[in-house]
């Protein structure tokens, strides 16, 4: 039997209603960061590229040796509390922050989000938060183990750049909901919640696998139809290639793409600003849409956005279509 290829463990995108879930279950706030692992001498990312910033590197090392030298995998996030997810992610994806276009860059990013802070600020509060370990392999080992075993060597390692994500135990939907009041208003995204016994799956979870969810807050609202997006296709001739966990990647290179007669989103009026909500319809529907334009374009569509993250005046996080709203003219 061929061995399956290492790919750290996703959370399935489902909502989730808490009163259908198998209890108890182990919850921890969810961090709105980077995603890091330390496995076999090497820093990766979630899909299992190398750590590209220098200084990020540089600052832990420490935990790649570690992976090395004990045969274990890190699991974690890198992360700052009440530092907003996009300088988290400036600093995680610029290879030097001295270079001079990447301070060019961060000055327009601190005025377009009116954060006023400096790379170096942000690059020494950020810290490794882990919340999974494996050792020797042991794929099949519970969570609860596994967790218990991080706890212990998070305080073993004596450096305030680890912290432990803490996990509790919950016995009901109403302490979940409970749980997940609490984190909203420590300004935390919401909760992952995990079986105490699951096993670490490679890859994305699915919800009837009862191994981890998300937990998280989004709000519904209705704007009116201003515009629609085209939707595009690869070109026959685009080069296939494959990235690091063995995946097709489809190219996202305009050169590489061609339109196609068919809607990809709808542009909506969100507060005097556009905003795009791709259009979870099925092919006929979204073909109809793109020839049909003037049908849809004055009318409102209802759809769902994460709130929390969205700076002040600014635009909603991952909006998700839910229907047309054919009773608002």
């Amino acid at each position: 039997m061929k061995e399956k290829r290492f790919s750290p463990q996703l959370a399935p995108n489902n909502e989730i209603d808490i009163k259908t879930l198998s209890y108890p279950l182990l919850g921890s706030v969810k961090l709105d960061g980077c995603r890091l692992l330390s496995k076999e001498g090497r820093l990766t990312t979630r899909s299992l590229k190398d750590l590209q910033n220098i200084q990020l590197n540089k600052k832990f090392e420490f935990l790649r040796k570690y992976s090395e030298i004990n045969n274990v995998i890190l699991d974690g996030e890198l992360y700052a509390h009440g530092i907003p997810f996009q300088f988290i992610v400036s600093c995680f994806m610029t290879q030097d922050c001295t270079a001079k276009s990447a301070i060019k860059k961060w000055e327009k990013l601190c005025e377009e989000h009116d954060f006023d802070t400096s790379r170096e600020e942000v690059l020494e509060k950020i810290k490794f938060h882990m919340f999974d370990s494996v050792e020797d392999n042991n794929f099949e080992e519970d969570f609860e183990s596994r967790i218990n075993k991080a706890h212990k060597l998070c305080d073993s390692m004596e450096t305030d750049l680890v912290v432990f994500v803490e996990h509790k135990m919950l016995y009901t939907p109403d302490e979940v909901e409970e749980y997940f009041q609490e984190a909203l208003a420590n300004s935390y995204e919401g909760l992952i919640l995990r079986n105490p016994k699951g096993r670490y799956k490679f890859n994305r979870c699915t919800v009837n696998q009862n191994i981890i969810f998300k937990y998280k807050p989004f709000v519904t609202t209705d704007s009116i139809i201003i515009g629609i997006v085209q939707a595009t296709e690869v070109n026959e001739d685009a080069e296939k290639t494959t990235n690091e966990l063995g995946r097709s990647r489809t190219s996202k290179k305009q050169s590489e793409r061609h339109t196609v007669e068919k809607a990809q989103s709808f542009i909506v009026d969100f507060e005097g600003q556009e905003l795009k909500v791709p259009i979870a319809m099925i092919d006929v529907q979204k073909k109809y849409i793109w020839t049909h334009q003037e049908e849809y374009i004055g009318k409102y569509v209802e759809y769902k956005y994460m709130e929390v993250g969205m700076k002040e005046g600014g635009l909603p996080r991952i909006p998700k279509f839910i229907r047309m709203r054919e009773d608002k003219l």
